[in-house]
């Protein structure tokens, strides 16, 4: 009972951290998968606890909230993190419960038909007495249709890490290994192939798959920094083009940005931009709050110089809600001496046509002032 109560305790935990990062994509399935876990494992526990066959079965129907729900929330979990959430619509999500809302009532109704459990006893084992079942042929169209759903789930999630950079593969492997490792012991278990006879050892993996998922939401930061964000960058672009998430955090950049600021996408992914570029803090903050200016941004020194002109864009998900923003820096250095050339010019220009209008003053006065000469007599310049 006490891997048990870890295992509980661990996927709640998990929940709780989850449910803090909720505007990430996967983040809120991640804690129903997590929550149903948490209640398979402790009502698992109770079970095994319990010492008579009726208030064991009676733990074993409670168990069936969190077994029909884990299923369903990993397919839901891999859809969101592969950014395939559009499929999440009413219908498809109530074709997706219906099967497992099925198997709740028949469950809680097995003693009507025992199409979940056709025969039940109890056997004795060296961890104690444990449910000996026969199962029901709904109980089969349960497990197939979980299964269906696993694979499902996990085929997204390799196709991620075909798909995705190696900085990226980490992540989708810690979703993916901590789903499989439940499901594996859970095979063993209906082949009749658990090291300890009629004890589910599915609970159990779920404790190290729980560990997993925590170690990958720290070190991996595993749902701060999605995948999808990836298919945003445009490698053979010339601008720096870089990729935050909703914590101004560095999601993703390009060659051309890696370039800019002298750093490999290894060192900056997952840091804080005003960390990596701390000198483009205000311009990232003052984009982020709706400030409308945009300043021009200079780097390099002398014939290496070169003006950006930094253009952000938020980013948002089907539901509108913001995920993050694409930054994009556009060379405008040709641009800037063009417009100095031009502005060079017109200034020498304007200074032409002031000494020429000056110079023809000086001679019109003295024209005028010969003009007046010839005009007056000696005695008349002399009074003047």
């Amino acid at each position: 009972m006490v891997p048990l109560g870890i295992a509980a305790a661990t996927a709640a935990t998990l929940a709780r951290l989850v449910w803090r990062r909720r505007p990430a994509a996967g983040a809120v399935p991640l804690t129903w998968l997590m929550l149903a876990v948490a209640e398979w494992s402790l009502g698992y526990a109770l079970e095994l606890g319990s010492g008579e066959l009726l208030t064991k079965v009676l733990w074993a129907k409670v168990e069936y909230v969190g077994i029909v729900s884990v299923p369903v929330a990993w397919l839901v979990v891999a859809l969101q993190y592969t950014g395939r959430d559009y499929w999440l619509v009413r219908r498809n999500l109530i074709l997706l419960a219906l099967l497992p809302l099925v198997t709740l009532v028949l469950t809680w109704t097995n003693g009507a038909h025992g199409l979940i459990w056709s025969a039940m006893s109890l056997a004795r084992t060296r961890v104690g007495p444990v449910l000996d079942v026969t199962y029901g042929a709904w109980f089969w169209v349960h497990t197939a249709y979980s299964y269906f759903l696993l694979l499902t789930g996990s085929v997204l999630l390799v196709g991620a890490l075909v798909r995705s950079s190696r900085l990226y593969r980490g992540q989708a492997g810690v979703l993916l290994i901590g789903v499989l490792l439940p499901w594996l012991a859970n095979g063993l278990y209906l082949a009749r192939l658990s090291p300890v006879p009629h004890l589910d050892l599915t609970p159990f993996a779920f404790t190290a798959s729980g560990l997993l998922l925590v170690w990958g939401l720290f070190y991996y930061r595993l749902l701060d920094i999605a995948p999808v964000a990836r298919d945003a960058v445009v490698e053979s672009l010339r601008d720096g083009v870089i990729a935050l998430d909703a914590q101004r955090r560095v999601v993703d950049l390009n060659v051309a940005a890696q370039r800019l600021i002298g750093m490999h996408a290894s060192a900056v992914i997952g840091r804080s931009a005003a960390q990596v570029i701390p000198a483009w803090r205000d311009v990232i903050a003052g984009e982020w709050d709706g400030g409308a200016a945009r300043p021009e941004i200079a780097l390099g020194d002398g014939d290496s110089r070169r003006m950006y002109e930094p253009q952000i864009s938020p980013l948002y998900d089907r539901h509108g809600r913001l995920t993050g923003q694409l930054l994009v820096l556009h060379d405008i250095t040709e641009r800037k001496q063009v417009e100095e050339e031009r502005a060079r010019l017109a200034g020498e220009q304007a200074a032409r046509a002031a000494a020429e209008q000056a110079a023809d003053r000086v001679r019109r006065l003295q024209e005028v002032t010969a003009a007046l000469s010839e005009a007056l007599t000696p005695e008349q310049v002399a009074e003047v």
